[in-house]
């Protein structure tokens, strides 16, 4: 028999299959896909390098969310648009969960403790699927056949959303720079005048001092913004010799300090 067989030729839960599939148990593929989670966290718990980046990387962006499209299979049915657009955002959305689930416990961000957590997630998953099966083939009106293709459009969306924004925030994350590489280049230049350029992520309230014996001769306030300069004339006699410090408005202990 080629063609679509009921129940006296195969009936399995209720549903309408096919030759093919009733040579094939519905939870081989949803428990096959849960095995691979447990042995992707196994890899993740014992291993490390490129194999642990691997195993970690299919764990948490393919298999939650290949599994979650079984469990939603009854109702879409066999759709390779549909898998293909909510794998990765299902996959993401159940790992960023259980980051939540491990921040809210106090747990460590461990690779094994997010590992598991997240095969747990995919042997749950394969459960329902398993034991929800297919969806009952029935006649499809030709009006849905000719809106199935705006149906592909719409099932993409969430995809092309992800993208962008995981693409902005690389943007981003190559634009971040680490908290020691912002500061306030403070310096005598060639000509005597001290130099305070900010190099610092905002603008920024300083207060410039220059102390003599314990006293201060000379005192400024001023904002820089981030790229911003000021130079400041310095004038000692031969004997003299000067402290001169820079304040953050927010410090009561000396930024930057100089003695000449």
């Amino acid at each position: 028999m080629s063609g679509v067989a009921w129940a006296g030729c195969g009936r399995e839960w209720g549903v309408l299959v096919t030759a093919d599939t009733r040579r094939v148990p519905l939870w081989l593929w949803p428990g096959g896909l849960g095995a691979a989670a447990a042995a992707c966290a196994a890899i993740v718990t014992v291993s490390g390098g490129p194999v642990r980046f691997a195993a970690g990387l299919v764990l948490a962006l393919c298999l939650p969310g290949s599994l979650g499209v079984l469990v939603l299979r009854r109702d879409t049915g066999r759709d390779g648009v549909f898998v293909a657009a909510l794998v990765v955002p299902l996959s993401i959305a159940a790992t960023a969960a259980v980051g939540l689930l491990v921040a809210a416990a106090g747990w460590s961000f461990r690779p094994a403790v997010v590992g598991w957590l997240l095969a747990a997630v995919c042997l749950a998953l394969g459960v329902a699927a398993a034991s929800t099966g297919p969806r009952a083939a029935r006649p499809e009106p030709r009006a849905a056949r000719a809106s199935r293709y705006w149906r592909y459009w719409w099932a993409a969306l969430p995809a092309l959303a992800l993208t962008v924004v995981l693409v902005l925030q690389l943007g981003a994350a190559t634009r971040q720079r680490t908290p020691d590489s912002y500061y306030t280049e403070f310096a005598i230049q060639p000509s005597g005048s001290v130099l305070v350029h900010s190099r610092e992520r905002a603008t920024t309230r300083f207060r410039y001092e220059v102390r003599v014996g314990g006293t201060v001769r000379q005192s400024a306030g001023f904002s820089l913004r981030p790229g911003e300069r000021r130079e400041f004339p310095l004038r000692l006699g031969p004997d003299e010799r000067a402290d001169v410090r820079l304040y953050r408005a927010d410090g009561d202990e000396p930024y930057r300090r100089l003695t000449p």
